[in-house]
């Protein structure tokens, strides 16, 4: 690559920062990849409803949860109506699901 000794070690350095070796073509079910997705980014959710955030967790709420109908939509619902109690209530209840469905 002609790279010089910095960024060899510069190279290397992320590489080993980014990339752990193990399986990495191991394949993911797409069910197993959004629900793993949502629970990542939706970990803020609980302090930003401790907050009382609610244009930031509205904006997150809409970004995990797009089509109308789910348990985020109505965490949003309360969100929106400044309910943080019921907004606190049912993200504690969403998740202890999240933790019951996991193997």
């Amino acid at each position: 690559l002609g790279l010089t000794a910095a960024q060899q070690s510069d190279l290397t350095a992320y590489l080993d920062a980014v990339v752990t070796g193990e399986q990495p073509y191991e394949r993911d079910d797409p069910a197993t990849s959004r629900a793993r997705e949502i629970a990542t980014l939706a970990s803020p959710l609980e302090t930003l409803i401790a907050r009382r955030d609610r244009f930031h967790a509205v904006l997150l709420i809409r970004s995990l949860a797009p089509s109308p109908g789910g348990r985020l939509e109505a965490i949003g619902d309360a969100v929106l109506a400044q309910d943080w109690d019921a907004a606190r209530r049912m993200w504690d209840n969403y998740r202890a699901a999240e933790k019951e469905a996991k193997p």
